[in-house]
């Protein structure tokens, strides 16, 4: 998901995809375009890798670069997994153990243990 300012853009699908398995994890790249040209001066790009079910786990791993923006810097905010876990597992111990947790109102909680990866690109 990319946010510029706050709202959603829109993304292509994916493509260039590659898959290998490196030291017992399963490792996949893609690529995706994003709609249009948004202009990033003065503004604040964000980018979350995430299964919105959780059921996927992405993790930043590898430096972020950025080329063509020598004024852009990036920030990367890591998720407080300890909390949101300590959270979902409150939410979890107040339902019944039989009930269908599809019926229960369980939110989509992928997007709350994603990295931010913030791209900031001063004013000229």
């Amino acid at each position: 998901v990319v946010r510029l300012n706050e709202e959603q853009l829109e993304l292509s699908g994916p493509s260039g995809a590659t898959a290998a398995f490196i030291n017992g994890r399963i490792v996949t790249t893609h690529l995706r375009d994003v709609s249009g040209q948004p202009g990033l001066t003065g503004t604040e790009l964000s980018v979350k890798a995430y299964d919105e079910t959780y059921y996927t786990a992405y993790e930043v791993t590898m430096p972020v670069t950025i080329s063509g923006a020598s004024t852009c810097m990036t920030e990367i905010v890591a998720p407080h997994i300890n909390d949101e876990l300590a959270q979902m597992q409150q939410q979890l111990l107040r339902i019944d153990p039989n009930a269908d947790l599809e019926e229960n109102d369980i939110p989509l909680i992928g997007e709350r243990f994603a990295t931010d990866v913030r791209v900031l690109c001063p004013g000229t």
